[in-house]
């Protein structure tokens, strides 16, 4: 039950929140395809994945930062403890698992090669019931939230492995680490205030995490935020 509670919190979380970025780019994606080829594709295909890392680790490493906080408010007594345990591997977890959905599995759809993905879901299937049987009896609950995260890890490997060999995916190093220097920052700064309890204390370290993580990437440029940033107060002006 603590397990399944917290997997459909950060699921509706981190999962919805990359979802929508898909839906509103993957359109886009197939008509540069379509209307310009592969490069054109491409590009579009790197501000897809882009926006994925910059909205998806932050509320990853926020969600596993905050997994004490979180349990606190949100889950009762019986499942507050371990949830607050499994917290951080099920928003890794789901943050693999979506990045693998919203960008590395894109090829097989744009190469009409999906057979690839029930595949993979079969293989991840076998590792997620292996390491449960290995290691659910000896470490407990968090053990499937280990078992979880290891699966959607060799998913996104083997659809990695297997898709560059008909698509060509963009780089996205320096997302990664831009973004991971810039979250690490936001944790620290959360991590600054006070230990307490309760709905105030809580939206207070969101906030904080919010505002420190905006003002890092801006001023580093992460992703080249300014530039979208300008953009898009051109079109308004406009």
């Amino acid at each position: 039950a603590p397990y399944a509670a917290a997997y459909d919190l950060v699921q509706q979380l981190i999962g919805a929140i990359m979802s929508v970025l898909f839906l509103a780019a993957f359109p886009m994606v197939i008509h540069a395809l379509e209307a310009e080829g592969d490069e054109s594709a491409r590009i579009r295909l790197r501000a897809l994945g882009s926006g994925l890392v910059c909205i998806g680790l932050p509320a990853t490493v926020g969600l596993g930062v905050l997994s004490s906080d979180i349990s606190e408010v949100i889950f009762g007594g019986g499942y507050r403890q371990d949830a607050a345990r499994i917290l951080p591997w099920l928003a890794a977890a789901i943050f693999v698992g979506a990045f693998k959905s919203y960008f590395i599995d894109v090829v097989f759809q744009l190469r009409h090669a999906t057979k690839y993905q029930g595949y993979i879901a079969a293989l991840m299937a076998t590792v997620n019931v292996v390491l449960n049987i290995l290691l659910l009896p000896r470490y407990g609950v968090i053990a499937a939230a280990w078992a979880t995260l290891a699966a959607y890890l060799v998913g996104a490997l083997a659809s990695w492995h297997i898709g560059k060999t008909i698509f060509s995916l963009p780089s996205l190093e320096k997302d990664f680490l831009g973004c991971a220097s810039v979250s690490a920052t936001m944790a620290i700064a959360i991590y600054s205030l006070p230990s307490s309890s309760g709905i105030v204390w809580l939206l207070a370290k969101i906030a904080l995490g919010i505002i420190t993580y905006a003002a890092m990437a801006w001023m580093l440029n992460v992703a080249g935020c300014r530039g979208l940033f300008n953009a898009v107060m051109r079109r308004r002006n406009t």
